[in-house]
């Protein structure tokens, strides 16, 4: 079941059937940490920074509700830590969706802090901004 939702985030049938799965995603990396390390191993990291580039709000607070319970895994920290793009896509998100999605990727960034230190970096991309 893990892999069909991240084949439609990926390979997107339709915006509702995408919110769907990036809700369902979520529920099950919010259940358990079994559940955010499976996602973590099918690379959902990777499909949720891509969606996450030209997503509406309403998909953007879907994917990083679910992106934040991904991190929940040591599997999914080390895929942000790997993708070139993670901190990019959560920096600009952060300011542009809504109060929600910052305060996620608020936590999302805490929970990389605790286990990498590059606060540093964010600091220098935000104050650019």
């Amino acid at each position: 079941m893990c892999d069909a939702l991240v084949g439609l985030v990926w390979n997107p049938i339709s915006t509702q059937a995408t919110k769907a799965a990036l809700v369902t995603a979520y529920y099950l990396v919010a259940a358990s940490d079994r559940g955010a390390a499976r996602f973590a191993e099918l690379g959902v990291v990777a499909v949720l920074v891509e969606a996450l580039v030209d997503a509406d709000k309403n998909t953007s607070q879907k994917a990083l509700a679910a992106l934040d319970g991904v991190l929940c895994a040591d599997a999914g920290l080390a895929a942000v830590r790997a993708h070139a793009l993670a901190v990019l896509v959560l920096v600009k998100k952060m300011f542009r969706v809504s109060d929600m999605a910052t305060d996620i990727v608020v936590r999302t960034r805490s929970e990389q802090q605790r286990h990498m230190h590059i606060i540093d970096g964010i600091t220098h991309l935000i104050s650019c901004t």
